[in-house]
């Protein structure tokens, strides 16, 4: 189908001389997710379409006190393999020739920014399905209580919203299992509008401060960033009007690995009288810690 001239609501209709020339664009999600993937790989053409990385473990017996007369004790750890698979993502708009050389409005900038659109929230949910894959999950049952599992599957229906104990009860968790810090401090956590309401209406009065490195950022506490998300996640699962889903991580929580960055192509055909514009990306992405001793992502989940 695509766009053409022919169809007013496809096209046609933006010759009309009363129609405003700012044409607005639908609000679209920011990259929430895939800003804090981390690119451990960035390869071109010929280079397969897998990378595989290691993970190294802890030590197996920590050092301590050591006797003068003493041999030095050994150690060592272990090396675990992993792969990370690059697949082709992107999408077409067809339009005619005619439609762009009538058009008053600029089909072509209008596809460009479409497409644009429509890139960041398919690569983010990719980013977010990779997260998803974490075995930790933690379901509040009351203002004070919550249900932990560790097998990837939220085993209770979420009755209370995400709220300041609750973020405090998981960052703990992230401190015991000794994940290492988004930015060196504080870990990130991504939530759903019902989950980020949550918080903010338990911490509004503590998050005073006024500058946000990333995108969706919404706050800080107890050692923690805040980003709000609306679009890859759940925000129906839960109880009523709670509680949406929410991640807590630290760093190397996902990787990404690039083949083609993401690009528009431009190609015709039928003399001009037929065009597309896409938006083109050879890359993947694979959570980095899952199954090991070092965890990286806790989920806020419902069943």
């Amino acid at each position: 189908m695509g766009q053409q001239w022919v169809t007013g609501s496809l096209g046609g209709v933006m010759a009309n001389p009363k129609l405003s020339k700012e044409v607005r664009i639908a609000a679209q999600a920011a990259n929430k997710f895939r800003q804090f993937a981390t690119v451990k790989e960035a390869f071109g053409k010929g280079a397969s379409d897998s990378v595989n990385f290691e993970k190294i473990t802890n030590l197996t017996t920590s050092g301590g006190t050591l006797t003068e007369t003493a041999t030095m004790p050994g150690s060592y750890f272990t090396i675990v393999k992993d792969t990370l698979t690059v697949n082709e993502y992107g999408i077409s708009v067809p339009y005619t020739g005619k439609l762009e050389a009538l058009s008053e409005s600029g089909i072509k900038n209008l596809t460009v920014k479409a497409l644009k659109n429509d890139q960041v929230k398919v690569l983010d949910a990719a980013v977010e399905k990779q997260m998803d894959a974490c075995s930790y999950r933690y379901v509040s049952s009351t203002a004070s209580t919550a249900n932990w599992t560790s097998n990837g599957t939220a085993t209770l229906t979420a009755s209370k919203n995400l709220n300041a104990w609750h973020a405090k009860e998981i960052v703990d968790k992230l401190l015991e299992l000794n994940a290492p810090p988004v930015d060196g401090e504080n870990y990130m956590c991504i939530a759903t509008i019902r989950a980020a309401r949550g918080l903010y209406d338990d911490l509004q009065d503590v998050w005073k401060y006024t500058k946000y490195p990333v995108n969706g950022e919404i706050g800080s506490y107890y050692r923690c960033r805040y980003v709000r998300d609306t679009y890859a996640m759940d925000n129906t699962i839960g109880v009523s009007d709670v509680a949406g889903e929410a991640y807590f991580f630290g760093d190397d929580a996902v990787m990404e690995a690039i083949a083609t960055p993401e690009e528009i192509r431009y190609e015709e055909s039928d003399f001009g009288r037929s065009k597309r514009l896409a938006w083109y990306a050879i890359l993947g992405f694979q959570i980095i810690w899952v199954g090991d001793p070092d965890y990286r992502i806790i989920k806020f989940d419902s069943a």
